[in-house]
């Protein structure tokens, strides 16, 4: 079937918590990925290389619980991605805060 695909990931990832206080706590996490997609068509006829992509990221978050079913959450994310396809490299950095309110 020449529609088929897949992917071969290797991936690691950290991810520690530190319980500041009772109600606060910092959270990070740092993830390195490696994807290959070996189920590209053009594979079996020799005319394309495998796509290899390199993903490596933080997050760093502050998580605030001041009563029970009330949390607040502000993050903070980069993340890179290598790739030896033409235009799939990119680097990002995301910042946000959200609350969550539970019924």
């Amino acid at each position: 079937d020449i529609q088929t695909s897949f992917v071969v990931v290797r991936e690691f990832w950290l991810r520690p918590t530190w319980q500041i206080t009772e109600k606060t706590a910092l959270s990070l996490s740092l993830d390195t990925v490696e994807r290959r997609y070996l189920g590209d068509p053009g594979l079996v006829v020799g005319v394309t290389a495998p796509r290899e992509d390199k993903i490596h990221g933080a997050l760093l978050s502050l998580i605030w619980q001041p009563l029970r079913n009330v949390q607040v959450i502000g993050s903070a994310l980069r993340e890179s991605r290598s790739s030896n396809i033409q235009f799939g490299d990119y680097d990002v950095t995301v910042v946000s805060a959200r609350a969550r309110i539970a019924f």
